[in-house]
């Protein structure tokens, strides 16, 4: 886990060489990479492997967004609290359901579970959800400062139908928020029908790059 000071440190140097630079990040509107993946995917696959993802201003906002991939549907919770997204999806009239932890799925079904959550029941979920056409969330957004590879990130990357949220942590800079939905190309395809493109600033995905190469070290 990183200490504040480190992440003091890593948000002082992003952000000093923004400004050493020009301001790159404050003037280009990444149209090209709408999503963050380009931006971060060299920083992220090191920790993690071959992933896809999309981009929010923080966990919670991509939780509230993926909420609407369960309009017309329902949200199976695995456990007892599904977290923001049970939330956002409730307030949109949304059926939300306990499922317990072998859920009898529906076509389309989002399934929640708020980690951390085992390897065993990511792969086993994630392969049942798949056979509906559904999407299982794994919420990891109560653990912003873990790194990367410690989380569902390896294991959702090989497990279809399944995708993982979780925070960047920029204590220092709190406007400064990123968060990432990470999974295999179907996962995060489905998963981008819910979030908007451009929906984190390109000074965020600047800082959050330096955060994440760091935790190659």
């Amino acid at each position: 886990m990183r200490r504040d000071a480190d992440l003091v440190r890593l948000v002082d140097e992003a952000l000093a060489a923004e400004l050493c630079g020009g301001l790159p990040a404050l003037r280009s509107y990444l149209v090209a990479d709408p999503y963050g993946e380009q931006t971060l995917a060299a920083v992220v696959e090191p920790l993690v492997g071959s992933i896809h993802l999309v981009t929010g201003p923080s966990g919670t906002a991509l939780l509230y967004a993926l909420a609407r991939r369960a309009l017309g549907h329902r949200v199976v919770v695995l456990g007892f609290d599904g977290g923001a997204l049970a939330r956002a999806a409730a307030d949109l009239g949304v059926e939300c359901q306990r499922g317990g932890l072998e859920p009898e799925l529906r076509p389309r079904d989002v399934v929640v579970a708020v980690g951390p959550v085992a390897r065993e029941l990511v792969e086993r979920v994630g392969h049942a959800t798949s056979e509906v056409g559904g999407l299982l969330i794994v919420d990891e957004t109560d653990a912003p400062n873990a790194d990367l590879a410690a989380g569902a990130a390896t294991v959702v990357a090989c497990t279809p139908a399944a995708v993982v949220v979780r925070d960047v942590p920029a204590l220092p800079a709190a406007g400064l928020g990123l968060g990432l939905c990470l999974g295999g190309l179907a996962a995060v395809e489905e998963a981008r029908s819910a979030v908007p493109p451009l929906f984190a600033s390109s000074l965020s995905l600047a800082v959050g790059r330096t955060i994440l190469a760091s935790q190659r070290r």
